[in-house]
């Protein structure tokens, strides 16, 4: 995959994090960001990795005005995860890798939830954790958009 398609997925999972959707489907939106990353780690871990991953957090964390770092320690954190387990997760039949992205988008939510009551924002109610679940049934999307082709 070219470089330049790598920042057009960027640019473009940016656009969905940032974009106004009304508040009721807030938890349905899933973390376009991190998934384009799993991706990215999955498909090329000689390319892209945990300092790209990390990067790409300070990026989100600037454009949602978040703590800074607190997407990107997530991200950076995740990125590990799927680096560690690509080779075995890469031939995993696809609700298997559905369910490994789901951990890894749980994982990163539980980080941000962390840092954030590490500042003072307690939220655990159940549509925290929902973009978790929508976005591992979004992987089939994401996984078949960036896989190479070969």
């Amino acid at each position: 995959m070219s470089p330049i398609k790598i920042i057009f997925f960027f640019i473009v999972a940016m656009l969905l994090r940032i974009a106004p959707i009304p508040v009721t489907l807030y938890p349905f939106n899933p973390d376009w960001i991190l998934l384009l990353i799993i991706g990215l780690c999955l498909n090329m871990p000689e390319r892209f990795g945990i300092g790209s991953a990390w990067l790409a957090g300070l990026v989100t964390d600037v454009l949602t005005l978040k703590l800074l770092g607190q997407f990107a320690l997530a991200y950076a954190l995740s990125a590990y995860f799927v680096m560690v387990f690509y080779r075995r997760v890469r031939h995993f039949p696809l609700l298997q890798q559905c369910a490994f992205v789901f951990l890894v988008l749980l994982s990163s939510r539980l980080v941000i939830y962390i840092t954030s009551n590490i500042k003072g924002i307690p939220r655990a109610d159940w549509d925290y954790w929902m973009p978790a679940i929508v976005g591992a049934a979004v992987w089939p999307l994401i996984g078949y958009l960036i896989k190479p082709s070969r």
